[in-house]
């Protein structure tokens, strides 16, 4: 867009010019919908605040992006009965979590998981997977005895990961290390979804 030019002392004040000045001030609408009912055609760099959301928006590559959203929980996914798992692909468990990116962004992933190993002594691993793809947000725990909680544990509890614009699925996955050894992911283990930014590239999917 560059510098607005100046204006020379009393010469009449251009559409053109007051436009721009429009452009560049942060112009306050009631919610998205009523935003671009409005504002059909707002140049990269335009700048609005949503009053439901109370959220800031910058134009964007033709997009609005929401400029404040760093930081910002997305949503949370409890887990509201035990998984089992007995191959070592894995299989997903409980509900699904749906959410939709304005615009590509970077999440961050982070999860809290209960294991149980009902069936033989091993590993069990629980993963957050988006959209049918693990992600690197994930916890494997050994168990020397049937039942009971690991007596040891390594992993991730925390991850960014580069997602595009729309909508996404996230779920829980559950697997035993050894065929035919039922691994168990409890009722109340969670994870959450926050926006942590632009999507620069730098966390693409394993």
């Amino acid at each position: 867009m560059g510098l607005t030019a100046n204006v020379v002392a009393g010469a009449t004040i251009q559409s053109a010019w007051g436009n721009q000045i429009r452009d560049r001030t942060l112009q306050v609408f009631a919610d998205p919908t009523e935003r671009d009912a409005q504002w059909t055609n707002p140049p990269d760099g335009a700048h609005c605040l949503t009053l439901n959301q109370l959220g800031v928006w910058v134009r964007a590559s033709g997009v609005w992006v929401p400029l404040a959203a760093d930081g910002r929980p997305i949503g949370m996914l409890t887990l509201a009965a035990n998984g089992a798992s007995d191959d070592t692909t894995g299989v997903l468990v409980g509900a699904t979590f749906t959410f939709t990116l304005p615009a590509a962004r970077c999440v961050g992933i982070s999860m809290d998981s209960v294991h149980q190993r009902s069936s033989a002594a091993g590993l069990v691993s629980s993963f957050v997977t988006i959209d049918g793809r693990d992600t690197r947000c994930g916890r494997t725990s050994r168990h020397d005895v049937l039942g009971g909680t690991g007596q040891s544990a390594d992993g991730v509890a925390g991850v960014f990961q580069d997602l595009a614009a729309g909508a996404h699925n996230a779920r829980f996955k559950v697997r035993s290390t050894s065929g035919g050894a039922t691994a168990n992911l409890l009722a109340g283990s969670w994870f959450t979804i926050a926006d942590a930014g632009p999507n620069l590239n730098m966390f693409p999917f394993p």
